[in-house]
């Protein structure tokens, strides 16, 4: 029985929660992503930064844009 087993190998068994795994990396990308915009569109929603350190406020949110869009990938090929 262990033989069969072993030979039938190709056939994943797939684990409890896997679809939600790829779920949540869809929906923290989004939020990445989000919250990224709203660091990098401070004039177009009404506010401007207090202190005089744009360029680093915008390279974060620029960072955050694209590790929401890594986490979206990542769901996806998860979910093949």
């Amino acid at each position: 029985m262990a033989l069969e087993e072993f030979e039938n190998g190709d056939e994943e068994k797939k684990r409890p929660g896997t679809d939600a795994n790829g779920t949540r990396h869809y929906i923290m990308g989004a939020l990445w992503i989000l919250m990224g915009a709203y660091l990098l569109a401070p004039g177009r929603l009404g506010y401007a930064y207090s202190h005089g350190r744009d360029s680093l406020v915008m390279g974060f949110g620029a960072v955050s844009v694209i590790y929401g869009l890594y986490r979206i990938y990542r769901g996806y090929k998860k979910q093949d």
